[in-house]
């Protein structure tokens, strides 16, 4: 059994009650990041690359290593992709939060999206619900953690951008590539990499899955 990116997404709890398409895990490292990706069912790797190609032309960055694995997420289940990308040059906070345009507009092909955003300096949030022409966006702040689930309406053309419709005004995080230990150690009630894992844990299995993609394809 392959270490998991991220919860299987047709059991991810969203608060619209559809399933989720695929489920993206950001942990943003320096001026780039480390992204997880699981899809809801197997995906032929060309595609994966189009989402990939997507999300650097959106973001202006760079992938500096891709890795995909198609085996099965549990024993006697069909197989599904996850992916796991680092990125380079590829800043994801601007003054008013996360940067998730980007990947909204990569898996904008998909119903519904799931994005979840490690952020060791956030604080937790009442939840709210955008809607919008081209999506209906609902926002779980979680502390370390920012939860989007997007209903996606539009499936062509650019995006509206989620931080300029909100207006937000959130201070960006001094070192997001170096949670505390006391953020890290806690545990997050949404879908990260597997659910009700910690914080760090999640850290760990996204390592552990490179470690294994890496070996398996030598």
């Amino acid at each position: 059994m392959r270490p998991v990116l991220a919860a299987p997404p047709e059991n991810s709890a969203s608060t619209s009650g559809k399933k989720v398409a695929v489920v993206v895990f950001v942990h943003p490292i320096g001026d780039g990041a480390r992204v997880g990706i699981a899809y809801d069912r197997s995906v032929p790797k060309q595609e994966v690359q189009a989402d990939a190609d997507r999300l650097t032309a959106a973001g202006h960055w760079h992938i500096a290593d891709m890795q995909v694995d198609n085996s099965p997420m549990l024993p006697n289940q069909p197989p599904t992709t996850a992916a796991l990308l680092t990125l380079q040059n590829a800043p994801q906070f601007s003054p008013a939060g996360p940067q998730i345009q980007p990947y909204l507009q990569a898996f904008q092909r998909f119903n519904t999206i799931e994005i979840d955003f490690l952020w060791p300096s956030a604080l937790a949030k009442p939840p709210h619900v955008l809607s919008t022409p081209d999506y209906v966006e609902t926002l779980l702040c979680e502390n370390g953690l920012y939860r989007y689930i997007f209903a996606i309406k539009k499936h062509t053309g650019l995006l509206a951008d989620p931080n300029a419709l909100l207006r937000l005004t959130v201070s960006q995080p001094t070192n997001p590539q170096k949670p505390s230990e006391e953020k890290s150690g806690k545990k997050t009630e949404g879908i990260v990499l597997l659910r009700n894992v910690t914080i760090g844990g999640c850290i760990l299995l996204l390592l552990a899955v490179a470690y294994v993609l890496s070996k398996r394809h030598r």
